[in-house]
């Protein structure tokens, strides 16, 4: 049976659907309405779109940018952490998907709108989801900007609830020693906060040398509630002579060989109730390992001349700067070990993929070493941080560790460290890469024109252009790498390009270059 409802009755029933999602949206933000500090970027709407969700969102003291394309949003998210609201045409998905990918990796949240949205596939929803957008939006629905809202203001505290957890994880981290601001290191610590709490489980660190795996061994040690208050016997496997190693991790009794004047219960044993951390495990004797994974599987160890296992409780952490699985298929070290080992593993960054960890490592050291100085320097200049930021460390944070206390001990004053500070092998090696950079810039024009020429004759005779393609090829480059050049800015890339903001806004457009 159907039923007939007038026009005037459906109008009715639309009005009070918006009025009653307004109220609700009131009511969840009523409490955050002093504070919704939000700015939301409007990319790719009409102009009917734009001035409808520019109504509602400023009636709530929301600021708005309107945007044609997402390449625009460079220039405007400066010093803010904005949202941005997509619009997303079902003939354009592949370009929509690239676009959100990209504004999500530059940290903006993203809502999706699009036009009837249940006619879309649930491929096509999950793959604006999976790209990294909040949340879907039918900007053809009447209450679409009550919709929006509500997705802003729960943007906007779910923001808020990162920013404090991430200040109070920073504190933690520094409290355990474990310094870095980067990404890779916050989701290090993540990982160490989570495994704290697995007290039985092995664990494994791997990553180059000098990046910090016992600091984070370390800070697992303290994480963990059952045996933080135990021991934590740390052991580097590389340093244990071959013909004792069996006696020192294992123990002995007195008189089982030359030697062994008194009865030892090694360095597993002497780990009771905390923690054995296994550096350079990679570099232990092939016929150690078994006797370890017996340990490991059973949690019973025998000593060099016992004749009784003894039960013992202790969490193994191993680490290395080698590839394990690699030695595996060589057979230089124990599948079943391995696969024991890597239950719970983690990689940590080399210092050249996290360069914004370098500053907040330089004043850790500083602090930590400031009693190497006979003057009290308390600070660090941004120079020498962009200085260190230059540098080819490849001993990672050991090696930034080495240089802070080189500088502290020849500091003649109490002026903030800076370049000037830096040893003069450091000194020369920055030296060497501006005059390497300097020869490479003056190359003669010569050359440079050779090599053009020989790109443009690759063009014509093996991809067969015409000029007008070939010129397109060119123009659209030339655009791209002014853009990189200056991070999106639009003013700047024609000055290097020699022509005004309005032509680089139109070659955006004809070359549909979108945010890199």
């Amino acid at each position: 049976m159907s039923v007939y409802l007038h026009p005037c009755w459906h109008q009715l029933c639309v009005r009070e659907a918006s009025r009653r999602s307004l109220r609700m949206v009131k009511k969840m933000s009523h409490q955050h309405e002093c504070d919704m500090a939000a700015v939301v970027l409007l990319i790719g709407l009409d102009e009917q779109k734009v001035a409808a969700a520019e109504q509602m969102l400023h009636g709530w003291s929301i600021e708005t940018h309107v945007c044609i394309e997402p390449t625009f949003a460079n220039g405007l998210v400066q010093g803010t952490k904005p949202m941005a609201l997509f619009f997303v045409r079902v003939e354009e998905l592949a370009r929509g998907v690239q676009a959100i990918e990209r504004l999500t990796k530059r940290g903006i949240a993203t809502i999706a709108g699009v036009e009837h949205l249940g006619q879309w596939t649930i491929g096509q929803r999950s793959l604006l989801l999976a790209s990294g957008a909040s949340w879907l939006i039918d900007i053809e629905q009447p209450d679409w900007c009550h919709r929006l809202i509500n997705c802003v203001v729960e943007l906007h505290r779910k923001g808020k609830r990162q920013d404090e957890d991430k200040q109070r994880q920073i504190q933690l981290m520094q409290d355990l020693h474990v310094i870095g601001t980067s990404r890779g290191m916050q989701s290090v610590f993540q990982w160490a906060v989570r495994v704290g709490s697995l007290s039985d489980l092995p664990a494994l660190i791997t990553g180059e040398t000098g990046t910090g795996k016992q600091v984070v061994a370390q800070a697992i040690h303290k994480l963990d509630p059952k045996r933080s208050k135990g021991p934590f016997v740390a052991v580097n496997c590389a340093a244990i002579s071959l013909g004792v190693a069996e006696a020192e991790l294992f123990g002995h009794r007195k008189g089982a060989y030359t030697g062994a004047e008194r009865d030892r219960k090694g360095l597993i044993r002497s780990a009771q109730g905390g923690v054995l951390f296994l550096d350079e495990i990679g570099d232990l004797d092939y016929a150690i390992q078994g006797k370890l994974l017996r340990v490991l599987q059973d949690s019973r160890v025998l000593g060099v001349g016992e004749d009784d296992e003894v039960s013992v409780s202790v969490r193994i952490i191993s680490a290395t700067n080698r590839n394990l699985l690699q030695m595996v298929e060589q057979r230089t070290f124990r599948e079943d070990l391995f696969h024991r080992l890597n239950i719970l593993s983690v990689t940590i960054p080399p210092i050249r993929e996290r360069r914004d960890d370098i500053a907040p490592l330089a004043r850790y050291f500083l602090a930590k070493h400031k009693t190497l100085s006979r003057y009290p320097v308390q600070a660090v200049t941004d120079e020498l941080i962009e200085a260190l930021g230059k540098l080819d460390l490849t001993g990672n944070v050991r090696q930034l560790e080495n240089i802070v206390c080189q500088m502290m001990i020849n500091k003649e004053n109490e002026q903030p460290l800076d370049l000037r500070d830096l040893p003069q092998a450091l000194l020369l090696d920055l030296a060497h890469s501006q005059a390497k950079e300097l020869s490479i810039n003056a190359t003669p024009s010569s050359i440079r024109d050779e090599n053009c020429e020989s790109e443009v004759s690759r063009l014509v005779r093996e991809k067969r252009w015409s000029l007008s393609r070939a010129l397109q090829y060119c123009e659209k480059f030339l655009v791209r790498e002014a853009l990189d050049m200056t991070k999106g800015n639009q003013a700047q890339a024609a000055q290097l390009l020699g022509v005004t903001p309005r032509s680089v806004y139109n070659l955006i457009r004809r070359h549909q270059l979108l945010l890199q």
